[in-house]
């Protein structure tokens, strides 16, 4: 199986390497793998290339907020497309890294195991990184299609969190969806709990003046 071929394989050998932002150790092991000699030009293409890719991958991580299960969820189309790699002048790095029977491995010793969350569709995995780590890639159930059994088993972990972290993280979660006014109101309501009963009234209060609907056929006058 191909080594380094999907952006799945690089995120797991970060992973199992211990930390996303390590480019360093990406360059090292990828420089490992290039039969040719590689000209300083292109090792400077390499670099840059690599620098920029994990920024990219940690801004997503940051989105997923640093969680795996729900990064894998959110990412799994990006997770399972070729990676990009960029042109060089004296290596082909895709035709190197696609082509490869052989399996990368972390330079590091350390074979812990990162498990991907397991839950409903299987998306089969173009990792060829098996240091202790899983080739299955699943799709979790979305929320508003479970069951509230289920709502409350998924969200269980969620309660270790006090009510000011949870709205925290709902404002940013909905300024993220670009959910802007939900967020604000949340916010305000938060911020100033006095203003719960007005906004009660108003929301949930009988409209008693609303006139009789006319009788059927008749004409208002």
């Amino acid at each position: 199986m191909a080594a380094f071929v999907t952006n799945l394989d690089i995120f797991m050998f970060l992973r199992v390497a211990g930390d996303l932002k390590n480019w360093e150790r990406l360059y090292e092991t990828i420089i490992l793998h290039i039969p040719v000699e590689t000209c300083s030009e292109d090792l400077e293409i390499i670099k840059t290339f690599l620098k920029n890719y994990i920024s990219n991958i940690n801004r997503r991580w940051a989105s997923a907020y640093r969680n795996q299960k729900t990064f894998i969820n959110r990412h799994a189309a990006w997770l399972q497309s070729n990676i990009s790699w960029p042109n060089c002048t004296t290596v082909n790095l895709t035709e190197i890294f696609q082509g490869q029977d052989e399996v990368i491995e972390t330079i590091s010793s350390d074979n812990t195991s990162v498990d991907i969350d397991t839950t409903a569709a299987v998306i089969p995995s173009t990792s060829s990184i098996t240091v202790g780590t899983s080739t299955k890639v699943q799709i979790r159930k979305p929320f508003v299609d479970l069951s509230n059994k289920q709502k409350k088993r998924r969200s269980e972990s969620l309660l270790d969190y006090s009510p000011e972290e949870l709205t925290f993280a709902l404002v940013e979660r909905l300024k993220i969806d670009q959910k802007n006014d939900l967020a604000c109101v949340i916010d305000h309501i938060t911020k100033n709990p006095d203003s719960v009963p007005i906004i009660q009234a108003t929301l949930f209060k009988k409209n008693r003046n609303r006139p009789l609907a006319a009788a059927s056929g008749s004409v208002p006058t």
